[in-house]
Parts: C-alpha cells; sequence; structure tokens
C-alpha cells in the first residue's frame, strides 16, 4: 500500500531477485478486489536504485524501446518497514532467457526490435546518462515480441556521459573496465550493444564475444560492421547509441577520393595489395608520404587493396572500419585505391 495515496496492490508470483531487490507479478486492487491488467512490482529496500528508476522512467515515458513506469511510490507490507515500490508494464521474459529456449528471429527482425532499443540507450546518451547495465537479462520479450530496455537501477547522469566505474555486472563489461578504467562512458553502453546484438543474431559466447572473432559470424555484412564498430578497440566504438542508431542497418561504403599528391601525408595499407607491403611502403616514402602500420588520428590516407579473407565484415577490415569511425568523429580521412595510389607513387 502507497503511503502517499492508499493505493493497493496484490503481490503475486516471484518473477525474480537481483541485487537492490525482487521482482514480482502484481495487480492493483479496486473496492478490495484485484483489478486490471497483471503488472510488475519491483520492491526494494535501496532508495538510491529506486529513485533511479523512477527518474530514468519519467525520461523514458512513452519510449516504445523501454519499458514503460506506471507508478513508483514508498509504501508498505503489514507492519514491516517502508518498502519502495515501482509498478512496470509486465512483459513475458528476458530476451536471455529467451535465446537459451531456442528463439531464432530473422535478422530483418532482430535490426528492426534492436534499432528500438539503440534509441532508448540514444536518449539517456543524449541526455548525459549512462545505463551501465545492458545485458540479455535487463533486454525484456514483451508477449507480442518486441524488445523493450529495462532496469535502470545502476544508470547515472555524468558530466559528458562518464560516470565512475563503480557499479557494473563484471559478466557483460569490456575488459578496459575490468582492468582499472575509472569511467564508464557511452562507448562502454555501446560495447554491450553490441555484444547483445551478436548475441540476437545468433553468436555463441559464454562471456563475451571478442572482436577477432566477428568475421565468423553467420549474418550480413553490413551487420559485422555494426558490431565490431561496437565492441571493438574503444577509441573505434561509436561515441554513443545515437551514432550507432545512424548507422544501424547502413552498408558499409567507402567513398574513394582522386588524391593528386601524397606529400607530407600519412598512410596506412589495408587487404591484399599487388605487391608486398614493404615494396608498397617504400614507394610511400619516394612519393613524399609517411607510411604507418595501423590507423590512428596522425593517418589521413587509407590505400585499400583487394578484398582479404580475414576482414572484419566483407569488405571491410578492421582498419577501415576504425578509418570510418574517425571519419566519423570529423577527422578528415580520405580512401583511395591500390591502383589510384601506384599511379601517383609512378610520376
Amino acid at each position: 500500500m502507497s503511503f502517499e495515496s492508499g493505493d493497493q496492490y496484490q503481490v503475486g508470483a516471484l518473477i525474480g531477485q537481483g541485487g537492490f531487490g525482487s521482482v514480482y507479478r502484481g495487480r492493483s486492487i479496486h473496492l478490495g478486489q484485484p483489478s486490471g491488467p497483471q503488472v510488475c512490482l519491483k520492491i526494494t529496500v535501496d532508495v538510491s536504485s529506486w529513485h533511479r528508476e523512477a527518474y530514468f522512467g519519467e525520461i523514458l515515458r512513452g519510449h516504445a524501446g523501454a519499458v514503460q513506469m506506471h507508478a513508483s511510490f514508498v509504501g508498505h507490507q503489514g507492519p514491516r518497514r517502508p518498502l519502495y515500490c515501482s509498478v512496470f508494464e509486465l512483459c513475458e521474459r528476458s530476451i536471455g532467457g529467451a535465446l537459451l529456449d531456442g528463439l531464432r528471429w530473422s535478422e530483418a527482425k532482430v535490426l528492426r526490435e534492436f534499432q528500438s532499443v539503440v534509441g532508448a540507450a540514444a536518449d539517456l546518451h543524449h541526455g548525459g546518462a549512462v545505463h551501465r547495465d545492458i545485458t540479455p537479462r535487463n533486454v525484456l520479450l514483451t508477449f507480442d515480441g518486441h524488445l523493450k530496455l529495462a532496469d535502470f537501477g545502476i544508470a547515472r547522469h555524468g558530466i559528458a556521459g562518464k560516470v565512475r566505474a563503480d557499479a557494473f555486472n563484471p559478466w557483460h563489461a569490456p575488459a578496459t573496465i575490468l582492468v582499472g578504467k575509472r569511467h564508464w562512458s557511452p562507448r562502454e553502453d555501446v560495447w554491450q550493444l553490441g555484444q547483445l546484438l551478436a548475441q540476437l543474431l545468433g553468436a555463441k559466447v559464454t562471456r563475451w564475444l571478442k572482436s577477432a572473432d566477428v568475421r565468423r559470424l553467420t549474418c550480413s555484412d553490413r551487420c559485422k560492421a555494426l558490431i565490431y564498430r561496437s565492441i571493438g578497440p574503444r577509441e573505434y566504438r561509436f561515441q554513443d547509441a545515437g551514432h550507432m542508431l545512424g548507422d544501424l542497418g547502413q552498408r558499409v561504403a567507402l567513398k574513394f577520393s582522386r588524391v593528386t599528391n601524397l606529400r607530407g601525408r600519412t598512410v596506412v595499407f589495408t587487404g591484399r595489395g599487388t605487391m608486398k607491403r614493404a615494396v608498397l611502403w617504400r614507394r610511400a616514402r619516394r612519393a613524399g608520404a609517411t607510411p604507418a602500420p595501423g590507423v590512428s588520428r596522425s593517418v589521413d590516407v587509407v590505400v585499400v587493396g583487394d578484398r582479404s579473407p580475414i576482414w572484419a565484415a566483407g569488405d571491410a577490415g578492421r582498419k577501415v572500419l576504425a578509418a570510418l569511425q574517425l571519419a566519423d568523429e570529423g577527422h578528415r580521412i580520405q580512401f583511395l585505391k591500390e591502383s589510384r595510389f601506384l599511379r601517383l607513387v609512378s610520376r
């Protein structure tokens, strides 16, 4: 019963328990009798997590990709001490449980439903908040087959989206966090979203998917590129869920430039070239360029050879995907076909 309004709820079967409380099926009580549809009752004695659930529930009110909160109150159950209660729409189960039971969706269905979850995370990131717990257990499947982001108990606001990495699930956290990175930023939420997408597309992972294994996934190249740019090296991940949402479902499309002079440029090579890499490096130096072994912010030209069998996503390798991320962040970087590079250096 709510102390403030007197509203009452019947507590039904236990759905699950977490670090901050328990979740039950329930129904509101009207004139002494249970009435209306079943709801999800989240009951805790932890005031901080209850405040965050209520706060972010209001922020995401009406969002199709987030579980909707109906009420939030301080109440009691008989003579016991006060309880902090949240009332949410009831969903069928977690997507993690559904996947364990063999749920398999088409790629089109996965992308459509995943987009809603990314959209909810994007709204959090846009407001300077991070979720920190986007796991298959906290993404729920509704009774009519849609995905919704839930459990905002450790979500936090922070300056520039940075929050201390002092609360997270170690089984669903990037390695940089586990080895002592002090802040959790939107890029860490993006890593969790990438892991979720891989599992929705059928990846079998015991803890997390390594970026080197993306190319072995049985999905389209555009999905591989999306996953790699989410779980790859931190500096080459999407900045936040909003940037991820912008690229969701798009094909990797390189726009090749007509570079006219390599003098003073820093060049990196990728793909199977027609010559050994050492020969290409020598020719680049003779043309006044500086060859580099990998993509960084000092690189401004990427020379692309033929497709390599070890590329992460079809016609895009790790260097290409890293360069695309830098380009998205405003770094001026150009792609050059190897044939064009050879014509330039032969002048």
